[in-house]
């Protein structure tokens, strides 16, 4: 230190020491006096404190009622008015606070104190302490900017609200273009225009789109001049609903020698029929207008195997087209090859290549099959009979790819044609691999032929495995089992399955299969599955079968087992082609009836003859395979008692029933064989529900109408027919389509038991489905339901007519002339009304049939065609038109049976 701050010295003034000396001595002499100086001086640092601090909680303070809460408001504009039944909906404007600012007593009362500028007509309204809103009597104008001021006089005087005024901006016009094409009238393909379509947020004059509306042949071609004469106006525009939708549409269109564009431009100038701002730009559509060679094309081709109405597969060719062309036409330039399997040929590079569509030459389509097509009418409707999409049926079983050409020059509706060759290779459809067993229901007669009929298609060969399941399984059977009794399952997969409690019988049979398309047909006899002794099992009931068909094939290295467990190995599915059955072999049929008291009836009838089955034992099975309880039919009948008190491993699972090796048995507790009801009065209740009430509801019509006052009536008795039901009290509930209670009537039941109530809907209630429930009020807010009543409410009823169709003509004659046939037609409405002033349009189609008379009755009569060698059976039959006609003020009209047109 004396380093660094170097050396100090400090002598105190002589007064120090003498003071220091003189205090010292007084201590020495009076210790008490300075010790309590001392006490005193601490006892007072301890008080003082407490004492202040108690005068401060004490002294009097000015009194605060209520705390200032500051506010802060949102205000949110509306969006666009949406479309609700039809009717536009102008949304709410709305300013939400971040606390609460308005008097209780305020809420869902006119606000008052708030002013919009500029005006518009509505109500200010205080929908909740913390929500304003303003809604509007008409639709809001678009893009017009508002201002919202506040009065905070109309405020609790606790409240102060931060910046009372608040700006916002109505959404803006807009206009978007929903579809903008060339379009040819499919009903007159020369009826060529270009129509765009638009959409917009908000109402919109017809009128002032038309003149602000310009059109322009970009090109410059004479489009409009249709055989050389210039329309009245280039376009039109149609109105859609409520003034948002709009079409504009060009005149009619001569087909140019060189494709051009036809510009459309809806200018910005345009403004809603509410006000407000126009749109931010213009709108602005170019659509190109094809000429004689771009405005028709082969879009693409595709193949499929479709099912015929009998379920037989067929092959199909699908060409689908942009624009219109008749069938016939395509089908002159249409034509198919097959390639030949594992075909070649030599690239530039000398590489042995699948060729490509380039490479079809005529060399190469000369070692190509030729394929026959037959083309398909599709369904097509009055106002759309021409299509883009053709199909043609042919008929492949060869492997290989199908080379399709359609060559240029087709010759389409409108006066286009094709302009390029259209070439596509396309695979060759397969015929599924198929294999179903034929019928229903899982029973086959013991005494009967005891065989399952089987479909098969493409497969040579059927694998069928029978896995008989022992009379002591049964109950592994049920419990281990799901599903209807035709088709269970097993619940543990693989860990469990048939292979656990069955013992297997497999063979292969062959399939008389002609080719890969027809179905042909096979028989699964159990006659020797029946018979065959298994020393594995003693017990002579045999009925129970897990049933497997599958289409198989040999495999690569299979010895061709036809019999044994070998044909599992030596044999493979066919893509999935399988089919499986649940198959019980049995003369006994089973009906059991669950009685109240828990006891149980069970019948049993030969299947064969329908009689009672005298001396078949029932058995009631447990799930540990132990017979609870025995007992033998008389005149067909057993009466088991109540077994439920079993429980655990002895719980029932099954009644069984044996008649020497005839058995038969139910899941004791499984609604799989649950006999159908359905055709008999069964109805009743329990002893102990007699006292119940029940209900019946009803309204007077089943459709209303918003607004309406609806009627509902119900009926209440005791299910035993007492009386004493006057002063029961009632409450009925309206339940609307958004399951929400929108009317609750208490009623007080009269003596006879009718009741009566109108119960009221508004206009703007939802339509769709509505309910009327009636309550029997118990107390507590305690309710039980008696019963209900389903109704609608719809804006409107279609008008739904029915029709009657009478041919009429010389019925005793064996053949008939078109013109002596007369179609009587009558038109009703539903309520009975005649259908009058509507127009018909009838069409009569001639098919193809075999038929007999009553003058000739030994003869069949048919109108088909001979079988060609080498083509398809050509199919007699068309179809004419037999114009329209108006019913007359009965509702009556007649049809000619050949138009008066074709008639010489």
């Amino acid at each position: 230190m004396r380093a660094l701050f170097g050396q100090f010295h400090y002598q105190p003034p002589s007064w120090v020491p003498r003071l220091a000396y003189a205090a010292d001595d007084q201590v020495r002499k009076h210790p008490g006096c300075y010790a309590l100086a001392i006490m005193i001086t601490g006892l007072m640092f301890l008080i003082v404190p407490q004492i202040r601090h108690y005068r401060d909680a004490h002294r009097p303070r000015p009194q605060v009622r209520a705390e200032l809460r500051q506010a802060q408001g949102l205000l949110l504009m509306p969006a666009v008015t949406p479309i609700i039944k039809n009717k536009p909906q102008p949304q709410p404007m709305t300013v939400q606070f971040n606390v609460s600012v308005a008097k209780l007593d305020a809420v869902g009362k006119t606000a008052a104190g708030v002013t919009l500028t500029p005006a518009h007509s509505g109500v200010w309204t205080w929908s909740t302490d913390k929500l304003l809103v303003f809604t509007p009597a008409k639709d809001w104008p678009a893009g017009q900017e508002y201002t919202v001021r506040l009065d905070p006089a109309q405020l609790p005087k606790e409240v102060v609200v931060k910046e009372p005024v608040w700006k916002g901006k109505t959404q803006p016009l807009v206009l978007s273009v929903t579809g903008s094409e060339f379009e040819i009238d499919p009903r007159d393909p020369s009826m060529q225009n270009v129509v765009v379509g638009l959409s917009s947020t908000h109402p919109l004059d017809r009128a002032q789109i038309e003149q602000l509306v310009s059109l322009e042949v970009v090109g410059g071609a004479k489009i409009f001049d249709w055989k050389g004469q210039k329309p009245d106006a280039l376009f039109s525009v149609t109105e859609g609903k409520l003034q948002r939708e709009f079409w504009i549409r060009t005149a009619r269109i001569q087909v140019p020698v060189k494709e051009d564009f036809v510009k459309i431009t809806l200018h910005k100038e345009l403004t809603s029929t509410v006000g407000g701002s126009s749109l931010a730009a213009d709108i602005i559509s170019k659509v190109r207008v094809p000429d004689v060679d771009s405005g028709f094309k082969i879009t693409d081709a595709n193949t499929e195997i479709l099912k015929a109405d009998d379920g037989e597969p067929e092959q199909f060719l699908f060409i689908n087209t942009e624009g219109y062309v008749t069938t016939e036409n395509l089908l002159k330039h249409l034509s198919v090859w097959q390639e030949p399997p594992n075909f070649r040929i030599t690239d530039v590079n000398g590489r042995r290549v699948a060729p490509r569509e380039y490479d079809m030459t005529e060399d190469v389509l000369r070692q190509y099959a030729p394929v026959s097509l037959k083309p398909v009418e599709l369904e097509l409707s009055d106002d759309h009979p021409a299509t883009t999409r053709h199909a043609f049926k042919f008929l492949t079983e060869k492997q290989g790819r199908l080379f399709v050409r359609i060559t240029q020059g087709v010759e389409a509706l409108g006066g286009f044609r094709l302009s390029r060759e259209f070439r596509s290779f396309k695979s060759a459809p397969r015929f599924p691999k198929e294999v179903q067993l034929l019928g229903k229901g899982g029973i086959l007669a013991l005494n009967g032929e005891r065989k399952l009929s089987l479909q098969s298609r493409g497969v040579p060969f059927l694998r069928v495995k029978m896995a008989r399941v022992p009379a002591r399984q049964v109950n592994h059977l049920v419990v281990m089992t799901e599903g209807d009794f035709a088709n269970p399952y097993f619940t543990m997969n693989d860990s469990f399955d048939e292979s656990n409690i069955a013992h297997f019988l497999r063979r292969v049979q062959p399939v008389a299969m002609k080719n890969e398309f027809q179905a042909c047909y096979s028989v699964i006899d159990f006659a020797s599955a029946l018979q065959a002794p298994d020393p594995a099992d003693a017990d002579a009931s045999r009925g129970l079968f897990f049933l497997t068909a599958e289409g198989v094939q040999p495999t690569p290295e299979s010895k061709k087992t036809m019999e044994g467990d070998a044909v599992e190995d030596d044999w493979r599915v066919m893509e999935q082609a399988t089919t499986n059955r649940f198959v019980l072999v049995t003369d006994l049929g089973l009906m059991v009836k669950t009685n109240a008291n828990g006891s149980r009836d069970v019948f049993v009838q030969s299947i064969q003859s329908g009689e009672p089955v005298n001396g078949a034992v029932i058995t009631v099975m447990a799930k540990n395979g132990e017979y609870l309880l025995q007992q033998t039919t008389a005149d067909g009948h057993v009466l088991l008692p109540d077994v439920s008190n079993f429980q655990r491993e002895k719980r029932p699972v099954a009644i069984v029933a044996t008649l020497g090796n005839d058995l038969s048995f139910l899941p004791f507790e499984r609604p799989d064989r649950l006999l159908d009801f359905s055709r008999f009065d069964i109805g009743g209740v329990q002893a102990s529900e007699q006292e119940a009430l029940e209900a019946f509801v009803f309204t007077e019509r089943g459709v209303y109408r918003p607004g309406d006052d609806i009627h509902v009536s119900a009926v209440l008795k005791r299910r035993d027919w007492a009386a004493g039901l006057a002063g029961l009290p009632l409450e009925m509930d309206l339940v609307n389509a958004k399951d929400e209670v929108i009317d609750t009537q208490k009623i007080v039941l009269s003596a006879d038991g009718f009741m009566d109530v109108k119960m009221k809907t508004e206009e703007s209630d939802p339509t769709g489905r509505y309910i009327a429930r009636l309550y029997l009020v118990k107390g507590n807010d305690e309710r039980i339901r008696l019963g209900q009543s389903l109704f609608k409410v719809e804006d409107f009823q279609p008008d739904r007519m029915k029709i009657d169709v009478t041919l009429t003509g010389n019925e005793l004659a064996g053949w008939l002339q078109p013109s002596d046939i007369k179609a009587d037609v009558s038109l009703q409405t539903l309520f009975g009304f005649p259908a009058a002033k509507r127009l018909l349009k009838a069409r009569m189609e001639l098919s193809p049939g075999a038929f007999a008379f009553a003058q000739f009755p030994d003869f069949i009569f048919h109108n088909r065609l001979p079988e060609a060698e080498d083509t398809e059976e050509t199919e007699a039959g068309q179809k004419i038109n037999l114009g329209e006609q108006k019913t007359d003020d009965t509702g009556a009209a007649q049809f000619e049976g050949e138009p008066a047109d074709r008639r010489l």
